[in-house]
């Protein structure tokens, strides 16, 4: 029984892990089209606040 309970439990990780992973390639902020033509790279929008915030320190320091 023990055995039954690790094993399902196993499976319910890497079925998570697994989600959770194609999630963070193909959400919904992920926007190829935008960026393919013009740098290749596709920024989200965690990363364009990110880079916002870095240009904002730097100006205020």
């Amino acid at each position: 029984m023990l055995e039954t309970i690790i094993i399902v439990v196993c499976a319910a990780v890497c079925i998570g892990a697994a989600a959770y992973a194609w999630w963070m390639e193909n959400g919904p902020e992920k926007d190829d089209s935008a960026a393919a033509g013009k740098n290749g790279h596709a920024y989200t929008r965690y990363d364009r606040n990110i880079k916002d915030d870095i240009v904002f320190h730097k100006a205020h320091k």
